[in-house]
């Protein structure tokens, strides 16, 4: 039986390994072993096989031309088969360079993203940093402002002010007898500092106003930098506390100015009020002796029309008589109500009138003044605002008459106290409302029946306005 030789042993497949190996190294170490493993098994041929393998070939030539056919098939599988490389080669760097390009584009697009974001956060930074020095003069300053209750009197503040000066003066100590600056020269120069920065600070501290204080305080602020950066090639610095304790003193005289201006404006309402009430009760007691002798002598009229009814003898005079005498009872009548009331009124300390009176002239629209009067006849108080201090009369809104005013004015003023034009002296009166709103109120929480005018006359400012165009 013939013995089939395996195909890895054969002659084109060692070939094929061998002509390989520029591209796969491993292919000729392959054919050199399957070359020595094949002489090892195949080192004779059998005479019998190779005359049977002879006689299959008439001749030499025959021999030549299959060798020949044999290279000829190699050759072209091996031209085949480095086409085929070549294209899987030339597809490989196709996809190669595809995914690098993928790759490339996402690498560039992510290095814009960062950059973007890198430019976004270096513009916040710079935002940060602006908003920073911006409020770093306001944040000081809500540290360094020392607000005091409204139930504080300006001596509580002067006692207060007189402790923080104590403080000022243990923090000097503090500083100059610091372990730091304990070296003569350079504790003479520390000295020099604080006295340069005390005497200008003193100077903006006693001569604070509500017209200067925040410039007054920038300029502490600018003192404090600039003399630390003059001393700075001494080596001595005033420390941020000490620069605090300056802007709160500067604080603390700021608002006993305005406790002490309170007081003052207080101390004038609270004279103006006792002015008002003893102008009250003298128009009221006027007003009681006015009725009393009205009625003294409308009682000694009808004493004397009776005289006369009781003497006639005719019917027409004595008719005449009794319609007098009747006249002068109802009037008596009339006196006695209006004594009556101003009883009342003598009693009822509280008793009076709201009024709600605008001047557009003078404020502009929806600015409206809330108060309240004693008087008897109320417009002679509004008269008296409107006298000399602005340059229109006030137009009246609503006169409201209550047994509570005080009240009645207090109730307004609470509700729209967020609304007052004044929100430091809160006598002035004057509240940034509509009129409907006060309206509203007065009906919801008084009476319903109470008359308002909406519109004001305004006669000598739409009269001023209009000689002017």
């Amino acid at each position: 039986m013939k013995e089939k030789v395996p195909f890895y042993f054969k002659d084109w497949f060692i070939i094929v390994c061998s002509a390989l190996w520029p591209a796969y190294g491993v292919s000729l170490i392959i054919a050199i072993i399957l070359v020595i493993l094949k002489k090892k098994k195949y080192s004779t041929l059998n005479r019998n096989k190779f005359e049977e393998y002879i006689s299959k070939y008439q001749s030499v030539e025959q021999l030549d031309e299959k060798h020949k056919s044999l290279i000829e098939n190699f050759n072209n599988n091996l031209n085949s088969l480095k086409e085929e490389q070549s294209v899987k080669i030339s597809d490989f760097k196709k996809e190669l360079k595809k995914l690098n390009d993928e790759h490339r584009l996402e690498l560039e697009e992510s290095k814009n993203i960062i950059k973007s974001e890198i430019k976004f956060l270096n513009k916040k930074k710079k935002e940060i940093q602006y908003f920073i020095n911006e409020n770093t003069d306001k944040y000081l300053e809500k540290q360094t402002f020392v607000e005091f209750d409204d139930n504080v009197t300006s001596d509580e503040i002067k006692n207060q002010l007189a402790m923080h000066k104590l403080k000022e003066k243990d923090a000097v100590k503090a500083l100059v007898f610091s372990k730091k600056y304990n070296n003569t020269e350079t504790n003479k120069q520390l000295k020099q500092l604080i006295r340069s920065f005390n005497t200008e600070t003193d100077y903006y501290i006693s001569n604070v106003s509500s017209k200067n204080i925040d410039r007054y305080r920038d300029k502490i602020m600018k003192s404090y930098e600039n003399l630390n950066k003059l001393f700075e090639v001494d080596g001595v610095k005033l420390d941020k506390d000490y620069l605090k304790l300056k802007l709160s003193h500067l604080s603390i005289v700021y608002q006993y100015q305005i406790k002490k201006e309170t007081e003052r404006e207080l101390l004038r309402a609270q004279k103006e009020e006792i002015r008002e009430q003893q102008r009250v009760e003298k128009e009221l007691e006027d007003e009681r002796r006015k009725l009393e002798k009205e009625e003294q002598q409308f009682n000694n009229e009808i004493n004397k029309m009776m005289s006369y009814l009781n003497k006639s003898n005719s019917d027409v005079e004595r008719e005449i008589y009794a319609e007098k005498i009747k006249d002068l009872e109802n009037k008596l009548k009339k006196l006695e109500t209006d004594k009556e009331n101003v009883r009342q009124r003598q009693t009822n300390t509280r008793a009076g009138f709201v009024y709600i009176i605008s001047n557009i002239g003078s404020f502009g629209e929806n600015i409206f003044k809330i108060g309240m009067t004693r008087r008897l006849e109320p417009m002679d108080r509004i008269n008296e605002l409107g006298s000399a201090s602005v340059p229109f009369k006030f137009d009246v809104h609503a006169l409201i008459f209550s047994e509570d005013a005080p009240a009645l004015e207090t109730l307004l003023h609470n509700h729209f106290r967020n609304r007052e034009v004044n929100k430091v002296n809160s006598r002035k009166e004057f509240f940034n409302v509509n009129l409907s709103e006060i309206k509203s109120l007065i009906h919801e929480k008084f009476d319903k029946t109470v008359t308002f005018y909406e519109e004001p006359e305004a006669l000598e400012y739409r009269e001023s306005l209009r000689k002017q165009a």
